[in-house]
């Protein structure tokens, strides 16, 4: 679909395992797929990449004759100050410098943050409406639902829509970063800085545990996936997602045992999210919701509009 267009520009952030029957099976054939974007003598702006996709990414441009912008090579963030609210950034570009307050969870958002720099920062050589201080006011309102969402505080419930290897391990990164301080701390919407080597843990140096409701569509990585979360989890309720495409439990369920994981099943959203809160009660443990967009969608539609507020 994106091939339909004829872009100023190019954007292809970092490149995992996603769509194999469709993309291919290694990060040079997904490279290759998400290559066909770039357009000769046109800029495409290429997020931080494992060496096997940028090696791929950079032969394509040179035979296409595109322009390839790696976004680190125009734009930099040295400095990331956390805030209740999100976090307070410190970029450099070659358009300007200015703080800006990125209102989201996770450290993988200031990559993502970057790129739309280097992005918009090529956009303002022919555009000059493009001021790094008009960027700044439109990042203080950026959302993005089912993206380490917090939708409720009591119990702390996220929702993520973490559907493949390299978003499994976001996610566990937040975890271990982020909820101990996330259920710590006295400000309404936390959003504390990595913590050093092993102080992000319960007691007795343990990894802070949650309540995990997980679905997930058929043809999906999801072993890899939930693989990064395993330490994390008390207990998981199962789930389909509202899909003819969704992975049956049993499939589900035998992924879990393998890993290692404690979990029951549930017949649909509401029964998961019922019984993922009588947990987190008994437990007083968070809950967070990935495994699937269509899941996150459901579970956001459910409980309505989010109660947490960044202000």
């Amino acid at each position: 679909a994106t091939n339909l267009s004829n872009p100023k520009i190019s954007v292809i952030t970092r490149i995992g395992y996603d769509h194999l029957k469709v993309l291919g099976n290694t990060l040079t054939k997904i490279a290759g797929e998400k290559a066909g974007i770039m357009r000769k003598g046109r800029p495409v702006v290429i997020g931080d990449q494992k060496p096997e996709a940028r090696r791929e990414l950079e032969a394509r441009a040179r035979a296409i004759g595109a322009e390839l912008v790696p976004a680190d090579s125009v734009a930099e963030i040295p400095s990331v100050d956390p805030r209740c609210w999100g976090m307070a950034l410190s970029p450099v570009a070659i358009f300007g410098a200015e703080l800006i307050d990125l209102p989201l969870l996770g450290y993988h958002q200031v990559e993502n943050c970057k790129t739309a720099l280097a992005v918009l920062n090529e956009l303002s050589w022919c555009d000059r409406r493009i001021k790094i201080n008009r960027v700044a006011r439109g990042m203080r309102t950026v959302s993005i639902p089912a993206r380490c969402q917090i939708v409720r505080q009591q119990p702390l419930t996220i929702v993520d829509s973490c559907h493949n290897p390299e978003s499994g391990r976001a996610l566990a990164n937040l975890l271990r970063d982020h909820v101990p301080r996330l259920r710590a701390a006295s400000c309404r919407f936390p959003h504390p800085r990595p913590l050093p080597e092993g102080e992000g843990r319960g007691e007795g140096g343990q990894l802070p545990k949650v309540i995990l409701v997980y679905g997930s569509l058929g043809g999906k990585l999801v072993e890899e996936t939930v693989a990064p979360l395993a330490p994390f989890v008390q207990q998981a309720v199962l789930v389909q997602p509202d899909s003819p495409r969704a992975m049956p439990l049993s499939e589900l369920g035998r992924v879990f045992s393998k890993l290692g994981i404690p979990h029951v099943t549930a017949e649909g959203i509401r029964d998961a999210l019922a019984e993922a809160k009588k947990l987190a009660r008994d437990s007083s443990l968070p809950v967070v919701v990935a495994g699937s967009f269509y899941l996150a969608g459901e579970v956001i539609k459910v409980l309505g509009p989010s109660r947490a507020r960044l202000r």
